[in-house]
């Protein structure tokens, strides 16, 4: 066995990086790590940055702040309900059925279902600037590096 792996694993570990199958199987890897570092950063500071900034805090029904694990089951709630395991077409759907809940002053699916509701606090402009801000700087920087990495792998002539 020891051999065959041995024989074929540098060619599989090859394939998959050069096949792309490695940035597809990180797509889809992504969002649980970045909801279980999501829900340590809770955790361990009350809220998350950009729901403080938006004035958003996730409690249970009876006002009390969410442990790690169940601030990490409303996260994969959210992830197959809202976000649909992260598949682009399923996705869009599911968000277009949250923000419908949403705009109807129903909470979301993944909130009702877990027994967790949404509080918000009126918010200053300065706080919407600053997280139209730090949004549009994450996807700058996002497209910055994905950019670099495209033409890191341009073959030379």
């Amino acid at each position: 066995m020891g051999a065959v792996f041995s024989r074929y694993s540098a060619n599989f570990v090859e394939w998959f990086y050069e096949s792309g199958a490695s940035c597809q199987l990180f797509g889809l890897l992504y969002l649980p790590i970045a909801f279980i570092l999501d829900a340590l950063l809770y955790r361990a500071i009350g809220n998350t940055p950009g729901k403080a900034l938006l004035g958003l805090k996730v409690k249970t029904l009876d006002g009390k702040s969410l442990s790690f694990a169940q601030y990490l089951n409303r996260n994969f709630s959210m992830w197959v309900s809202g976000l649909a395991l992260g598949f682009p077409l399923f996705t869009l759907f599911t968000l277009v059925h949250q923000a419908g809940r949403l705009g109807e002053g129903q909470q979301a699916s993944y909130d009702e279902s877990t027994g967790f509701c949404v509080h918000s606090k009126p918010v200053d402009w300065w706080r919407k600037t600053a997280f139209g801000f730090a949004f549009v700087s994450l996807f700058v920087i996002i497209m910055a590096l994905n950019t670099m990495e495209q033409t890191g792998h341009v073959e030379p002539y």
